[in-house]
């Protein structure tokens, strides 16, 4: 006898093969960066719903963006990258949408791509700025975008960039458990 899954179990499924498809395309151990990418089309099975509607999907775009970053597929990145964010903004997800432009411009500083960098710098504090308002997220992406006028962009930005976002989610993630 076949049972059919609970949305509960499908979803707990989704997040799991999201999970290992990250895990997999950031290890700087695995080998074999396509695994990523072979849970990313498993997981598409998962996803359910019209577009513009469904996170997951978005976050699994994301993560194939990341993987191809991984794979040095710039060009299929940045597609992949672009998708996610226009996902997410049209869902008005600030705190995605600031990771994933960390993200897509850090594909853009490797093809010099400056010009394009700057918009999506100014783009990105400004919709964070409207959605969320988060102080310190607010500053980390105000250093962000000064580093990209000025070309002075490097990793260590990024990352600094990243973990005040981070720290911001992960704020905002206890709040709404205290409400509950």
């Amino acid at each position: 006898m076949i049972h059919k899954a609970s949305p509960a179990s499908e979803r707990l499924h989704l997040v799991a093969i999201h999970n290992l498809a990250y895990a997999v395309s950031k290890s700087r151990e695995h080998p074999d960066k396509t695994l990523a990418l072979k849970h990313i089309r498993k997981a598409r099975q998962l996803v359910k719903g019209p577009p513009f509607r469904n996170v997951g999907r978005y976050r699994l775009q994301w993560i194939e963006g990341i993987t191809w970053a991984a794979l040095g597929l710039h060009a299929r990145a940045d597609k992949a990258f672009r998708i996610a964010l226009e996902g997410f903004q049209h869902l008005r997800l600030p705190w995605e949408i600031a990771l994933v432009s960390l993200d897509l411009g850090a594909v853009l500083h490797i093809g010099g791509e400056w010009a394009e960098l700057e918009k999506l710098a100014a783009e990105t504090y400004q919709r964070f700025q409207v959605l969320s308002g988060d102080s310190g997220a607010l500053a980390a992406l105000s250093q962000w975008m000064t580093a990209v006028n000025a070309q002075r962009l490097t990793d260590e930005v990024n990352e600094k960039t990243r973990a005040a976002i981070q720290s911001g989610v992960f704020k905002g993630a206890r709040k709404q458990r205290r409400k509950r």
